[in-house]
């Protein structure tokens, strides 16, 4: 497990900038950031037991250009955590968090409206919605042709 931690740790340094024996070039740690990080998981056998959007994150990491380099360095910092097990229940920085939480409430605010007003809520976002969710779908079919399971459901 100490290899896996330290394998994530010199990617975190390359994400961010330094040049480092193994990655050399931080676009190349970024193409392979989402890779190397499920494979750590995978290998300390997290993988089935961190968050779902943690594993959502990952998986979205595995799709080129879709995370910045300092998004990714958190991610896989925060995944380095997981793996040597100090890692607190939340992964992401405050204002990332705070994005998961909004979305968390807004979609069971929307549920909670009633039939007709739960369409006319989406029709009031649907141009920012369809972006969302079609950006999600090519990220989803990116992982799908690269044969990556893109299944992030807890199995406990």
């Amino acid at each position: 497990m100490t290899a896996v931690v330290e394998q994530l740790a010199t990617l975190v340094a390359a994400l961010r900038g330094t040049a480092c024996e193994d990655w050399p070039d931080p676009n190349d740690a970024a193409g392979r950031a989402g890779h190397v990080m499920h494979t750590a998981l995978t290998a300390c056998g997290m993988w089935e037991k961190t968050l779902a959007a943690h594993r959502a994150a990952v998986l979205t990491a595995h799709a080129p250009f879709r995370m910045a380099r300092p998004e990714l360095a958190e991610l896989a910092e925060y995944t380095a955590k997981v793996c040597a097990g100090t890692a607190r229940r939340s992964p992401y920085r405050t204002d990332l968090k705070s994005q998961f939480d909004q979305a968390e409430e807004v979609l069971h605010r929307l549920e909670a409206l009633p039939e007709g007003w739960r369409q006319e809520a989406v029709r009031l976002v649907l141009h920012d919605l369809t972006v969302a969710v079609g950006s999600v779908q090519i990220t989803l079919n990116r992982l799908d042709a690269r044969g990556i399971d893109t299944d992030v459901h807890a199995v406990h």
